[in-house]
């Protein structure tokens, strides 16, 4: 499954918003941007629900909270290769692929649990 071409745009809008600041977030809210939030949310967090409604602050908030979620998952991610590409026992390689599969089950970013499978295949 591969990002289409929309869904990697909503991706790059993301971390261009969420690289802002909390008052830089709120200046932009808007209900089009609360919408397209929305609508990021159930494509890339499906299963999280979209909030009801939002204001300028809950919206720069809730963007960052994600951004911070995506950025530990990333991170965590990272450490999975970066362990499974060093020189390890049969033990080791055995416990890192586990690790990796409870990483494909739990993480919560569709595109990231895509790249851990790839990693794992």
């Amino acid at each position: 499954m591969q990002m289409n071409p929309e869904e990697s745009a909503q991706i790059e809008r993301f971390q261009t918003l969420a690289a802002l600041d909390r008052s830089e977030l709120a200046k932009l809210y808007s209900p089009d941007v609360e919408t397209w939030l929305k609508t990021f949310i159930n494509v890339h967090l499906p299963g999280h629900g979209s909030p009801s409604s939002l204001t300028p602050d809950t919206f720069a908030d809730l963007l960052h909270n994600f951004r911070d979620n995506k950025r530990a998952w990333s991170q965590t991610l990272g450490d999975l290769i970066t362990r499974l590409a060093d020189n390890l026992s049969e033990d080791e390689r055995q416990e890192a692929m586990r690790k990796l599969e409870d990483f494909i089950r739990e993480c919560p970013w569709p595109f990231l649990r895509e790249s851990a499978m790839k990693r794992r295949d």
